[in-house]
């Protein structure tokens, strides 16, 4: 009998409510293809076990057995991920899935998309999808399946920690199933060129926002090389895409005559080889944040700031800043992932796929000149003859020890050996050849065979262009609005500041739903503010660009669970203990937000501009910074610090480098500055600095106590000279990190005990609450930890002979001090400090120095 329409309709109507919330691109796929396919007149009727999709003319589509399950060919028990081969319209699917979806991760991977968009109106996937437990890959074109992998890379990239097991739909056989083994391909280098960028540590993440950043200040004022100009000038030539691997040795000689007639591709680390050997690239492409690729091309710069035909530098955003600054020619900056499509927006930068390594830099950008061909020449991504692992103009050829996988030759005739890491960049070039609009030629000549490229000797391809003109050096121009504009940085902090609001108001609402009471009241008033804070959490972390770098950070990303089963609440007290979960990462979003705006904000004062800055938001206007590193680039013989202390020094403009300096995550050169001026500046200021950035960088407790004693000195320093003491403030809130991760460690004497130590720590938090500026948290948390102190006597003098007696001496100080500044008695205190460690106090202010 026919299936009732009012109820698929109310089916169909669930399954895309849900789908706006993980897949909304798939909703206008499905919606076109009803209209241009004519699936309105389709039938679906069951005929005994049986459902038989039929088209508008009554041509049967389609059969499927409702009563079957799934075959699992590749079962992981301990898995809670799972690859769906065949969707059929869902029957099969429910039968195998419908107890145990809840617990697993699925990806349904489904050729006809007519089986999908029936499949939504016959059953309700919703409670699924919702939950971010079900997502879909569906098509037959490679390139419209290649950008719903991407879309969803960000929900379903850790399943990769764990083999998924694999289902295949009982009534697909044959060439169904070979062409869908395909899905099985393209998931994986989905996880290979994403997986990578949502496990980088969060420092790292910081580090490549502010070398973004920086590059995008840089390069507005710079010659830069439009993608539309690179087309006008290279469309239809031949490119060579030149990589290091131990092959390219034998081919230098063919390339010098591949530079006529070729637009010559290089990766960073072979560029100046390659001109060694009087081979100018047309395109230097750089990807990696550390200044290894600077220190590799420094020779190139020197080289080139000489010569007439100069590369464009095509690099990606987080690049080392310094390259950037001292490249000669012209720029060709390009996304990374450091940052999301809205800030490449903003800035300018181009949205070429970047890729896992810097070779997959070079081959999109070689295809995004629309070349008549793309060559690979030293694309090896094997082991070369003695277990070479690069050319020798790559200086390095040792071969690491995990000589594990062999994969076929270059020639198909045998076998070479790879790693596991070359051999996920040989699974990307693969994913990303599938889909090339122009034939790619391996002229490697060595190393591994790449399925989907032409394998040809490269004198083959050569002798054909032959008689091509030379492709021109571009010099490309001055552009307005590119960059960090003092107009780009404002929309920047707009958008940040948008994000920080959206999760102001999540956790606020978390907070309301934590503190409620149990109450017979109905749990429907909790289950709905609750999941609507839930809801747009979710919609935040999943879309906000700025946490791309920290996914895994997160507690329930990391459990490899999106949102567990906590949408349906049972009591109150649950929601409170839901709450509380998400509350911590609310929290850390918070505060890695905060750190982003600031890094943003560092390049002017457009802080102070009302228009700019949610005020209920904004913080103390942080340093500028860009200064620090431009120094940095154009330094010669004399110390980078040089330009800032000649003339105009001052402890004031000191600390104010220094805070820069450790900004910019300069920590060589930071120690390199305070040890140099160790004999120019006072002792006091010396032992500062020296004790805050042992503390910071070396987690050295001790050398606190020597910032302490430093701090009081040059408190005394500031108040008498009439400077500015924020600086000193803003230099020393910088602190408290540092000191909560050291707490549970810090051993004050051997001869406390170890159930002692909780006490000890939550001292040194209190201290983390004074340099935050939080003072009246502080004088709360220290009025009862002398309380505490007071039963705790083996404790209590083991720290006041801590550092001679100084820690003690200069809490007791600040607390008294911040007591007489809040109006409050101070008398309460003095007792206090007497009672836990049998001092007396008086406290007067210092007179200066």
């Amino acid at each position: 009998m026919s299936v009732a329409t009012k109820e698929m309709e109310l089916t169909w109507k669930a399954n895309l409510k849900a789908l706006e919330i993980t897949q909304p691109y798939l909703i206008e796929l499905l919606e076109r293809a009803a209209a241009s396919l004519g699936f309105a007149s389709w039938t679906v009727s069951y005929k005994g076990p049986y459902v038989e999709l039929r088209d508008g003319e009554g041509k049967l589509c389609f059969i499927e057995n409702a009563g079957l399950r799934y075959n699992c060919v590749n079962e992981n028990p301990e898995g809670k991920s799972a690859i769906v081969l065949g969707l059929g319209l869902g029957n099969q699917f429910l039968n195998t899935f419908a107890e145990r979806g809840e617990n697993l991760r699925i990806i349904c991977c489904e050729l006809e998309i007519a089986s999908l968009y029936w499949a939504f109106h016959l059953h309700d996937f919703s409670y699924l999808i919702s939950r971010g437990k079900l997502f879909f890959v569906v098509g037959k074109d490679r390139a419209e399946r290649d950008t719903q992998w991407r879309k969803i890379s960000p929900w379903v990239r850790l399943m990769g920690k764990i083999e998924p097991s694999i289902y295949v739909h009982k009534q697909y056989s044959g060439s169904d199933i070979s062409r869908m083994k395909q899905f099985l391909n393209e998931y994986r280098g989905m996880l290979l060129s994403a997986v990578s960028t949502s496990t980088i540590p969060l420092s790292r993440n910081l580090v490549e926002t502010v070398q973004t950043a920086l590059n995008a200040y840089i390069y507005k004022d710079r010659c830069v090389v439009t993608l539309q100009e690179m087309q006008e000038h290279w469309r239809g030539k031949p490119a060579v895409v030149v990589s290091a691997g131990p092959s390219l040795d034998r081919q230098i000689e063919l390339l010098g005559e591949a530079q006529h007639h070729c637009v010559i591709v290089a990766n960073d680390v072979i560029a100046y080889y390659l001109m060694e050997k009087g081979i100018m690239p047309h395109v230097i492409a750089a990807l990696d944040y550390s200044h290894v690729v600077y220190d590799k091309l420094h020779r190139a710069i020197k080289a080139l700031s000489a010569h007439e035909r100069r590369p464009v530098l095509a690099f990606a955003s987080k690049v080392y800043p310094k390259l950037v600054y001292e490249w000669p020619g012209p720029l060709f900056p390009n996304q990374s992932d450091a940052v999301g499509p809205r800030t490449c927006e903003i800035l300018g930068f181009n949205n070429l796929e970047v890729g896992s390594s810097v070779a997959h830099f070079c081959y999109h950008l070689a295809q995004a000149i629309c070349p008549k061909e793309v060559i690979f020449v030293g694309q090896d991504l094997a082991y070369g003859e003695g277990g070479r692992t690069h050319s020798s103009g790559f200086a390095e050829g040792s071969a690491p020890t995990d000589l594990e996988i062999e994969v076929t030759s270059w020639d198909g005739l045998g076998s070479v050996k790879t790693n596991r890491h070359w051999y996920g960049f040989l699974k990307i070039f693969e994913h990303a050849i599938a889909s090339s609009p122009v034939p790619v030629y391996n002229c490697t000549e060595g190393g591994a065979r790449i399925s989907g490229a032409i394998h040809v000797p490269f004198a083959e391809r050569l002798k054909l262009h032959a008689s091509d003109p030379a492709p021109s050096f571009l010099k490309g121009a001055n552009m307005e609005g590119v960059g960090l504009t003092l107009d780009n940085q404002r929309r920047m902090l707009k958008e940040i500041n948008g994000v920080l609001k959206e999760t102001e108001d999540i956790r606020k609402e978390l907070v309301r739903v934590r503190r409620l009471k149990a109450s017979p009241r109905s749990l429907k008033s909790v289950e709905k503010p609750y999941g609507a804070a839930l809801e747009a959490w979710r919609d935040i972390f999943y879309n906000c660009e700025y946490l791309r770098g920290v996914i895994t950070s997160l507690r329930f990303s990391s459990s490899g669970d999106l949102l567990g089963d906590n949408l349906s609440i049972s009591t109150v007290h649950e929601a409170r203990e839901i709450a509380e979960l998400l509350l911590e990462d609310v929290e850390f979003t918070r505060a890695y937000l905060k750190e982003v705006r600031r890094i943003w904000g560092m390049f002017s004062p457009l802080l102070k501009d009302k228009d700019v800055v949610d005020r209920d938001l904004s913080e103390e206007e942080p340093a500028p910074m860009h200064e620090l590193w431009l120094a940095v680039a154009s330094s010669g013989d004399k110390p980078w610090w040089s330009s800032f202390l000649d003339e105009k020094f001052t402890p004031d403009a000191l600390l104010e480098l220094v805070v820069k300096a450790y900004g910019a995550y300069m920590e060589a050169p930071l120690n390199q500055m305070i040890e140099a001026l160790k004999e120019q500046i006072p002792p006091w200021l010396y032992g500062l600095c020296r004790g805050w950035y042992d503390l910071l960088y070396r987690a050295n407790f001790g050398k606190y106590l020597t910032f302490l004693s430093s701090y009081h000195r040059a408190e005394q320093f500031f108040k008498s000279s009439g400077m500015s003491e924020s600086r000193l403030a803003l230099f020393a809130s910088l602190l408290a990190p540092q000191l909560r991760a050291l707490a549970p460690f810090v051993q004050i004497s051997g001869s406390v005990q170890v159930e002692d130590s909780t006490l000890l720590a939550d001292l040194i938090k209190a201290e983390a609450l004074y340099w935050e500026g939080r003072r009246r948290e502080y004088l709360s948390e220290i009025s009862k930890l002398l309380d505490r102190f007071k039963a705790e006597s083996p404790l209590a003098l083991a720290v006041l002979r801590t550092g001679g007696g100084s820690w003690v001496a200069s809490i007791a100080t600040r607390t008294l001090r911040e007591c007489m500044n809040a109006d409050m008695p101070v008398e309460k205190f003095q007792e206090k400090f007497f009672d836990a460690f049998g001092i007396s106090i008086k406290f007067e202010p210092a007179n200066a120095d």
